[in-house]
């Protein structure tokens, strides 16, 4: 085995124990191990997936729980999460095929869709929704909240601690088990309110 390759069989070692805590940390995992597969080539990426699999085996988890958590990165994928990586922006899947096209020509917009709703439910990419007809995706997977401008339509992300104390109190309040919660604020950025 290669020393690069020993590094990256460490490296998901570490991530796969993170699927141990909670989901915060297997959120983090998810994003840290997309972020390795987009830095190596394809071939090598199923590789890493394999690696990954092969550690949930031997820690007691069943293959298709692994496999679950997984999908395998072919280069339409590889170069969806390239574009959305790049860009600080949280863009429709229309913009992303835009992108993508320049990178692989070939590419159909179904491609597209298809390839950022795996990636959706294999917690690789966050779907958000701000009812404004279209979906626009965020690479960034990690508890976080979201602005949305009514007038101009940018979504920006909010940087204030996540509060996991909102979900203990809708928990006491209701007596259910949370899982998660999403906060979308609204309102008018200042590039829209200098420009009134």
């Amino acid at each position: 085995m290669t020393r690069s390759a020993f590094l990256v069989k460490k490296k998901m070692r570490i991530l796969a124990d993170h699927l141990m805590c909670g989901e915060d940390a297997r959120r983090q995992m998810r994003c840290r191990l997309s972020q390795t597969l987009l830095d190596m080539s394809c071939t090598y990426s199923i590789m890493i997936i394999r690696i990954v699999v092969n550690d949930f085996w031997t820690r007691g988890f069943s293959v298709q729980r692994a496999r679950d958590r997984t999908i395998r990165m072919t280069k339409q994928r590889t170069a969806v999460l390239s574009v959305l990586r790049s860009t600080g922006e949280h863009p429709p899947a229309d913009w992303v095929y835009s992108q993508v096209r320049r990178i692989l020509p070939r590419i159909s917009l179904g491609t597209v869709y298809r390839n950022l709703s795996e990636m959706r439910d294999a917690g690789l990419v966050l779907q958000l929704d701000f009812g404004e007809g279209a979906s626009r995706f965020d690479f960034r997977t990690d508890p976080h909240y979201h602005i949305f401008c009514l007038k101009c339509g940018k979504v920006e992300d909010v940087m204030i601690p996540f509060r996991r104390t909102v979900e203990k109190a809708a928990s006491k309040a209701t007596g259910y088990k949370i899982l998660s919660h999403t906060i979308q604020f609204k309102g008018i950025c200042s590039s829209c309110m200098a420009g009134s």
